[in-house]
């Protein structure tokens, strides 16, 4: 059965979060009700336990897979990697650190069922420097004017699309650019 959703999760050198992701991913995705979840693990290099661990861990909540690149070669590229792998109907991004709550999951599916191609989630009340803030405003003020018009004001961290936007990503495989970026200039509903 084609899971609905694939959470690709790009990681290096997590041993220490490896077994607390793991189980807040089955907690989570065990209480989410109605929907087939496959999480791909990019490893993006790790010289740790992250993989061992991951590979000796208990995945009952959802289908795991590990896929392991043979260097480190960004952030970027594992998303790409797990992109190429997915076969869920939606993909989504999310770090292995669990600085984004797991809750975005649903919370970007249910959107994207009014008919969106893509979505995505901005933090909100995050204790940043005004400094940090007015550069955050003015990148994505510069996003607006000179590369698309669709830059959300806030910029965004995580992002949802479905598998016209996958299939699309997939045929087309800019080395060295945004993943994120490229999502937002293919033209598809936002």
């Amino acid at each position: 059965m084609t899971p609905d959703i694939a959470l690709i999760i790009p990681f290096l050198n997590e041993q220490e979060n490896i077994e607390r992701l793991v189980s807040e991913l089955n907690t989570y995705l065990a209480s989410v009700k109605g929907l087939i979840v496959e999480v791909l693990f990019v490893d993006d290099g790790s010289t740790d336990q992250s993989v061992a661990l991951l590979k000796n861990a208990k995945h009952h909540a959802y289908t795991a897979k590990i896929i392991q690149l043979s260097k480190n070669f960004g952030s970027h590229a594992a998303l790409r990697a797990g992109i190429l792998q997915a076969t869920g109907q939606y993909v989504t991004f999310l770090p292995a650190d669990l600085q984004d709550p797991l809750t975005l999951i649903e919370r970007l599916y249910h959107k994207s069922q009014e008919g969106y191609d893509i979505v995505w989630a901005a933090r909100q009340d995050v204790a940043v420097s005004l400094i940090e803030r007015l550069f955050s405003k003015a990148y994505a003020s510069l996003m607006r004017k000179f590369v698309t018009r669709n830059y959300p004001l806030n910029g965004f961290d995580i992002v949802m699309f479905n598998a016209k936007v996958k299939q699309e990503l997939n045929q087309d495989i800019e080395a060295n650019s945004s993943i994120f970026l490229q999502i937002l200039t293919l033209g598809f509903r936002c």
